[in-house]
This record gives structure tokens, C-alpha cells and sequence, in this order.
């Protein structure tokens, strides 16, 4: 934010009394709620989306003059969502969905400068040719896109949320730093859960398989979680995005968050009972805690 004698300055020059200058803004439509099925001869698509699209342009008089004669609708947004969809031959990738949606508000409304676009799609899998079953983890779709001149720059930053893992062996956590604040015991085996989110940036390119790279990130991170002896959830992290950096070329960086689920042992002494680890009675918790997060990008060349 500019320093206070900035304003001062300008509310100088301006002949005004005003002490606030408008720094960003966006406002648009949150929450809205998609879902289309288009019916093929061997089977029937469905896809349900919640769509956020906010518009960002000039647009600073509605805020400090009350001139609404710029301000598109929230309900206008919320519309256009349900009729791109409607239009739309690629509604069932959620990358090229939110392109149809920036394109088209770019394209309608010169005074707006850039869209921002987040989708999460509903985790429906399919049962049969008709039926789904709703499991696994959400799919996570961000673009923006901003006037250059005539041109248009795209950001896309795909992800995913909440996907629930567990393992009843191959983890331990060992030689951590110790000190008088420290209660915490060693563990040479453990149990090993987490509610991963990631989020990962896809280089620009007209032709990317957003499916089959959505899928392998899927892949690449329950194998590694499954078959690397962890000796913390830092070096699980690690692996993660190593395998997925040098198996899918797309991906510039990758980010995770990988809260721990905790199972604690129970004390079941009182009762005369000593428990062994082939044989374990378990405490889960209720809330996450021991929150890992770290985004890792490609090496760069040294010069």
C-alpha cells in the first residue's frame, strides 16, 4: 500500500477530501452449482461443477462514485455460467470449460481486463454406463486470464483436495530434534494418514491432456505414499513431487499440504493388557494437526 503522504499528495491535487484510493478489486458470482450430462450411444457423461467466477476491469467509479452503469450482474455471471455449459463440447474437462468462461466474458465486455475462474469438480466415478458413485478426492481448476494489448495471458493452476490415505506400516519418525519442551516419543513403525491437497502449475500449451495429467498426479501420489519407507511426512513430500516433476513434463511446479491424521495407541495397561504391533487397538483423532506444506519446481540450469 503507497505510504500516507502518497494521498496526501494526491487528495492535494484532486481537490479532494477523500483519504481512500481504490489498490484492487474483484466481484463477481461464488458457489454456483453445474451439472450436465450429455449421453453418448455406449454410455452417458455427468459432470458437476462449483463454479467461482469474479471479473476485475475498470470498474473503480461504481465503487467511489455509485455508478453502477459498468458493474455486470452477479446474476449475469451466475447465467453465463449455466449457458456456456450448456453450449459447450468440452463442459466435461473443467480446464477447458473455465477457458470458454474467460474467453467469453473477455470477449463481451470491453471494460473488463481480466476473469478469474476457480472450479471444483464433484469426485462422481462411474459405476456403469449410467450410474456414478460420488468418492475420492475433489478436482481443483483455477484460471485467470488478463488483457495484454490485444493478446491474453492465461495462468492455469490445477490441484486437488481431501484425498484421505492410510498406511498401517512403513512409516516411522526417529532422531527429531529433542529438547525440554519435547514429549513426543520415537516411533520405529507407525501408522501413516493424511488428507492431502496439492495444487500444481501446467505449462502453456494448446494441446494438453488435462485428464491423463490430473490422473497420473492421482497415481504418482498414492505409489509413492504406499511404497516409500517414510521416515517423515517432509521426505514423503519430497518424493512426491520428485516422481511427479520427472514423470509428467507439463508441470512447471507443485505444491502439497499434507496434514497428519494422527492414530495414537491406546493405554489399555489398567486393564492388565499389553499390546503388541501385530495386534494394535488405536485412539484416532478427530481433528488434523502437524499441517506439512512445500511447493517444489524443475532444477534450473546452473550458468
Amino acid at each position: 500500500c503507497p505510504p500516507e503522504e502518497y494521498f496526501v499528495s494526491q487528495m492535494e491535487s484532486n481537490g479532494t477530501n477523500q483519504p481512500a484510493q481504490l489498490i484492487s478489486q474483484a466481484y463477481g458470482k461464488t458457489g454456483v452449482r453445474v451439472a450436465k450430462t450429455t449421453r453418448q450411444k455406449s454410455d452417458h457423461l455427468f459432470t458437476e461443477y462449483v463454479v467461482e467466477a469474479l471479473l476485475d476491469g475498470d470498474l473503480e467509479s461504481s465503487y467511489t462514485h455509485a455508478d453502477n452503469s459498468k458493474i455486470v450482474a452477479t446474476d449475469t455471471v451466475k447465467n453465463t455460467c449455466y449457458i456456456i455449459a450448456h453450449r459447450s463440447q468440452n463442459y466435461h474437462v473443467p480446464e477447458l470449460y473455465a477457458k470458454e468462461l474467460v474467453d467469453h466474458f473477455l470477449r463481451e465486455y470491453s471494460h473488463i481486463q481480466a476473469v478469474y475462474i476457480k472450479i471444483e469438480k464433484a469426485p462422481w466415478e462411474r459405476l456403469d454406463h449410467i450410474a456414478f458413485e460420488k468418492r475420492g478426492p475433489t478436482r481443483l481448476c483455477s484460471l485467470t486470464a488478463k488483457r495484454s494489448g490485444s493478446a491474453t495471458n492465461y495462468e492455469l493452476i490445477d490441484g486437488f483436495q481431501d484425498l484421505v490415505i492410510l498406511k498401517t506400516t512403513g512409516s516411522s519418525f526417529t532422531r527429531f530434534f529433542r529438547d525440554k519442551y519435547t514429549t513426543l516419543k520415537e516411533s520405529e513403525d507407525r501408522i501413516m494418514s493424511s488428507k492431502i491437497n496439492s495444487q500444481y502449475k501446467i505449462r502453456a500449451s494448446s494441446n494438453v491432456d488435462y485428464d491423463r495429467i490430473y490422473g497420473q498426479v492421482i497415481e504418482i501420489t498414492k505409489q509413492v505414499f504406499s511404497e516409500d519407507q517414510s521416515v517423515s511426512v517432509q521426505s514423503t513430500l519430497y518424493k512426491t513431487c520428485q516422481a511427479i516433476l520427472a514423470k509428467i513434463e507439463e508441470v512447471e511446479w507443485i505444491e502439497f499440504t499434507m496434514p497428519n491424521n494422527h492414530y495414537f495407541d491406546s493405554d489399555l495397561t489398567p486393564f492388565g493388557i499389553k499390546q503388541t504391533v501385530s495386534d494394535q487397538v488405536y485412539v484416532p483423532q478427530s481433528v488434523l494437526s502437524g499441517k506439512i506444506t512445500a511447493r517444489f519446481c524443475r532444477t534450473r540450469a546452473k550458468l
